[in-house]
């Protein structure tokens, strides 16, 4: 089974880089303690250009479609903190992930998929 990934990337508003840690450090716990499909989570800014992006790597789509309901309600407060300027996945997403990625595509954001996996394979720590 291909694992499915979900890349996003934000800008911040200005002065509410302390706000975005906090969020995330509450975003992280939810991961952690509710998402056992959730096999990796990062998150990395890039403090000159004001953007944070966010790595997700979940065990298939449907984790991935579980994740954004469980989460919803911090993305609704992340909206006042964050732009979001891009979404990428690896994987075809399903109808929860979908409808947020359409929105977002209406909304301007940048959108890339890569739905259909050719060749890879996953290795597991040991």
């Amino acid at each position: 089974m291909t694992p499915f990934v979900l890349i996003t990337t934000h800008r911040t508003t200005d002065g509410t880089a302390d706000d975005v840690a906090a969020l995330l450090a509450r975003y992280e716990r939810r991961l952690q303690e509710h998402e056992p499909g959730l096999l990796t989570f990062s998150a990395h800014v890039d403090d000159d250009a004001g953007r944070v992006a966010l790595l997700h790597v979940f065990a298939d789509a449907q984790a991935a479609d579980r994740h954004i309901r469980l989460v919803a309600n911090l993305l609704d407060e992340a909206r006042s903190l964050v732009q979001n300027l891009r979404i990428e996945v690896w994987g075809a997403p399903g109808p929860n992930l979908r409808e947020a990625i359409d929105r977002n595509a209406a909304a301007g954001v940048t959108t890339v998929e890569h739905s259909r996996p050719i060749a890879g394979f996953t290795r597991v720590a040991r």
